[in-house]
């Protein structure tokens, strides 16, 4: 599923007085018990329940407080990267071998060339990766372990926050106007609005 990404396995926990977030994962072979349906792994939850599925039983366990979920597509992903100028990092051999695998499978899913932002050198090092590349970072699940993609994951999404403090007021509309539409939420559009008037008072 595209919506599969970071919902099943990453939460933002927001401490509004200190003004901070802390991005924090759940690893998806976690063991929880589901109502109705006994022992599963965590990622049922969002399989069987949706979003509000899922925070439910992160409420019951960590007993956190959510004030509201987004839901993100590969899209969404895609989209942002992109939109920061694409983000810088660096891959080991293995990782840009799994990464073009993503890449190609990507690409097939929107009816892209296979070969389209695949990276020909092997060498490993610091890499500038656009949205699609970094995507397909983000999902390697075969280097390392779980611990190590869900890390992947989170290094994608706080090079991202690091760049969007530089975007001036013109490129964070355009930011909001190309992933907005691709994320699912409860979040009311007053929400929305006041989320996005706060990044222009940063800016």
């Amino acid at each position: 599923s595209e919506h599969s990404f970071p919902t099943r396995r990453s939460s933002d926990l927001i401490d509004r007085a200190r003004k901070r977030i802390t991005l924090t994962s759940v690893l998806r072979d976690m063991l929880v018990f589901l109502d109705g349906y006994g022992s599963r792994r965590i990622n049922a939850a969002y399989a069987l329940g949706g979003a509000e599925g899922l925070e439910s039983v992160l409420k019951e366990i960590y007993g956190i407080d959510f004030s509201g979920f987004l839901v993100v597509n590969f899209n969404a992903v895609r989209n942002a990267v992109d939109k920061v100028g694409g983000i810088d990092l660096s891959l080991s051999k293995d990782e840009i071998r799994l990464m073009n695998a993503y890449v190609n499978e990507q690409n097939r899913l929107v009816g892209d060339d296979p070969e389209k932002d695949v990276i020909r050198s092997y060498k490993g090092g610091v890499m500038h990766l656009n949205g699609n590349q970094a995507l397909g970072y983000a999902r390697n699940r075969y280097v390392g372990t779980d611990f190590h993609r869900t890390m992947r994951q989170r290094v994608v999404i706080e090079k991202c926050l690091s760049k969007l403090k530089r975007l001036n007021v013109l490129e964070l509309g355009s930011l909001a106007d190309s992933v907005l539409p691709e994320v699912y939420t409860d979040l009311t559009e007053k929400d929305v609005e006041i989320g996005r008037a706060s990044c222009r008072e940063r800016v």
